[in-house]
């Protein structure tokens, strides 16, 4: 009697095979296999198993990293231009100057431009609207 074990080796995102994990892939004859080969082929079946498990928990925290990094970079206080201030606030870059200029809204220099952190514009509408309410 034999048994195919078909199990692991990494697949695409399809899940078609891709590469076979030659621990996991064997065919025993387990009706003629004394007791201390059978028990070494199952270690090493386990064996493979196990190491597949930490292979695909290794991707995991990989992926798991990627995302949380461009989760970060999305929550970054990113510098904008007058021009864009003034889109999003749907208003003139003149007005903007003017908030600026009225130290409404909090600007930096930055060589040559001048910037709007967007934490600081985010802190203008949050006020904003507190007096409006």
């Amino acid at each position: 009697m034999q048994l195919l074990v078909a199990v692991g080796g990494a697949t695409d995102s399809r899940g078609k095979q891709k590469t076979p994990a030659p621990a996991l892939n064997q065919c025993m004859d387990i009706a003629g296999m004394d007791a201390p080969t059978w028990a070494e082929n199952y270690n090493n079946l386990a064996k493979g198993i196990e190491e597949h498990l930490e292979a695909i928990e290794s991707e995991r925290t990989q992926i798991k990293t990627k995302l949380d990094r461009l989760l970060n970079m999305e929550m970054q206080d990113r510098p904008l231009t007058v021009a864009q201030v003034a889109e999003r606030l749907g208003v003139s870059e003149g007005t903007v100057f003017r908030l600026m200029r009225r130290r409404e809204l909090t600007a930096v220099r930055v060589g040559k431009r001048t910037v709007i952190y967007e934490s600081h514009l985010n802190a203008y509408i949050r006020s904003n609207m507190e007096k409006g309410a």
